[in-house]
């Protein structure tokens, strides 16, 4: 279809939906003598649509004879569905050798639709509107134009101003402040156990992955030995930690590598003996930790621990009368920890 009929089917719509009450479709069968009857058309719609018949019997009274006699080789497939509370009606001219022609047309009700699909397929038979080769569409003049007033002289070039374009801010800063308590499991080598309250400051952005952490703690852990003629010797070593480090978050789980200082005392106590003195040694240790928690809820969080303790100098503690050991510190003591942690995020 050229543009004037394009043109021709917009008119038509809009006069058809200004009179959309008053259409009516004739119900029977299209005559055989009827010019719609000559037509390839194919037609598909859903139930309580009017019929293939209405279709022709409404397309007949548009179109004339002639329009349809003759070499005219083309088809029309004319389909309607429902979308919704509405209905969508399609029309596909095709000619052979030709691309095929679409119009497409949506309306409340079918009776509608299928009347504006009724218009387009009498505006494509209308000779009228068909293109022909030998004669060009010939555009309306436009009135001609007074003729154009003297322009006044250019202005000076003025050399535009580069703008700079601000750059993009940066995403807001997140601080994830958390504490917990945890149970602490030391092999020194002796099986000890003890506790540790721990609190630790994180900072991210929204979409970082990795993120720096500083961590400070205070712990304690006892176990004892019970070297010959001694008895029982009993052992508590307190530290305070401060460790550096980085966790890597991965939805709500978070893995994080640490290297700390750890400082406190070392405090042996022989009870079983007659006289005995309480000796406190000073420790000074490296650390080396691993932890992996999960959170549970936005504010609570598990976690698990594993950390290598290094002692600058190994304590010893030798009882007296006769001389003999009580304890002496290995190069490498392994603490593990099981603990919970609150979590509070701000910006």
């Amino acid at each position: 279809m050229t543009r004037s009929s394009l043109r021709g089917a917009m008119c038509a719509l809009v006069f058809g939906g200004t009179l959309g009450g008053t259409l009516v479709f004739q119900s029977g069968e299209a005559r055989a003598d009827a010019p719609a009857a000559e037509l390839h058309l194919g037609y598909e719609a859903p139930a309580g649509c009017p019929t293939r018949s209405d279709f022709l019997a409404a397309l007949s009274p548009r179109i004339q004879a002639s329009w349809v006699e003759g070499a005219d080789t083309r088809s029309f497939d004319v389909r309607i569905r429902r979308e919704g509370n509405a209905f969508v009606g399609r029309l596909v001219i095709g000619e052979p050798d030709q691309p095929p022609n679409t119009r497409e047309i949506r309306g409340a009700t079918c009776k509608a639709v299928t009347m504006s699909l009724v218009v387009f397929v009498a505006i494509a038979l209308d000779p009228a509107t068909a293109p022909r080769a030998e004669e060009p569409e010939v555009k309306p003049q436009e009135p001609a134009e007074p003729p154009p007033s003297p322009l006044p002289p250019p202005a000076p070039r003025t050399r535009p101003r580069k703008t700079r374009a601000s750059p993009p801010r940066p995403p807001p800063v997140i601080w994830t402040w958390s504490s917990g308590v945890d149970a602490v499991y030391l092999r020194a080598p002796e099986p000890s156990w003890g506790a540790r309250v721990h609190i630790e400051l994180m900072r991210s952005h929204e979409l970082d992955r990795i993120a720096p952490a500083l961590r400070l703690s205070w712990g304690w852990a006892d176990f004892s030995t019970r070297p010959e003629q001694a008895g029982k010797v009993s052992f508590r070593l307190k530290t305070a930690r401060i460790e550096a480090g980085a966790r890597a978050m991965f939805g709500p789980v978070r893995l994080g590598a640490f290297l700390g200082f750890d400082g406190g005392t070392m405090t042996g106590v022989a009870a079983d003996l007659p006289r005995f003195e309480e000796i406190r040694e000073p420790w000074r240790a490296w650390t080396g930790s691993v932890r992996a928690g999960v959170s549970v809820a936005p504010w609570l969080a598990l976690e698990l621990s594993g950390t290598l303790v290094m002692p600058f100098e190994r304590p010893r503690f030798e009882l007296q009368e006769p001389v003999r050991s009580a304890y002496k510190a290995p190069a490498v003591l392994f603490e593990g920890t099981a603990g919970i942690v609150a979590v509070a995020r701000f910006q």
